[in-house]
């Protein structure tokens, strides 16, 4: 099961090149549920991350790709490159929205390999498989409504909803309750 985890927004800057931004995906710090993914364990699915909005999954939300993962420390940086303009109007927004310094956050999509309880809840990651990451877009910030309505984007759309929220939550869940299941059946074999 994939889990998504979300990195708190860092300022983004462009590239050395100009072509794209370089973000902080990821860190070692523990997060609202107090799981920890160790950033020297989690090694990306191939060279090139799909990139998209807000772990969606769907073709109108992909904008791009993610390179150049480095692990410096307890953080993973990377940089996004954004389609070409006109190719996805998602792309088109998140673009104008860095280029007018609205702060964006990162959140990683991966597959869990090897974990540990933390004592007082929650799980340490200590190898993972990262196989999406998703620009997660600030919709308080009047900016990004209005952005999106100019690009023909219904706002609504992009407003954190209860139901959104509570699915990734019972995702999270379902993953957990998973993760103790097998930890049971391995210790009563």
């Amino acid at each position: 099961m994939i889990i998504h985890k979300v990195f708190n927004t860092q300022p983004v800057q462009k590239t050395a090149d100009g072509s794209g931004y370089r973000f902080v995906i990821s860190s070692e710090e523990p997060d609202l549920v107090k799981d920890i993914v160790v950033q020297a364990g989690m090694r990306p699915v191939s060279e090139r991350i799909p990139a998209q909005v807000d772990h969606s999954g769907k073709m109108v939300d992909m904008i791009g790709t993610w390179g150049n993962l480095k692990t410096v420390g307890k953080k993973t940086f990377a940089d996004l490159n954004l389609f070409e303009e006109g190719t996805s109007k998602m792309a088109d927004m998140v673009r104008k929205l860095m280029d007018q310094k609205v702060r964006l956050g990162a959140s990683i999509g991966f597959l869990p390999e090897e974990y540990e309880p933390i004592e007082g809840g929650g799980f340490k990651f200590l190898k993972s498989i990262l196989h999406e990451v998703s620009v997660v877009v600030t919709p308080a910030h009047p900016e990004a409504l209005s952005l999106a309505k100019s690009f023909g984007i219904d706002p609504e759309r992009l407003r954190p909803s209860m139901s959104a929220s509570s699915e990734t939550q019972k995702s999270l869940l379902r993953a957990k309750l998973a993760i103790k299941a097998a930890e049971r059946r391995v210790s009563t074999s």
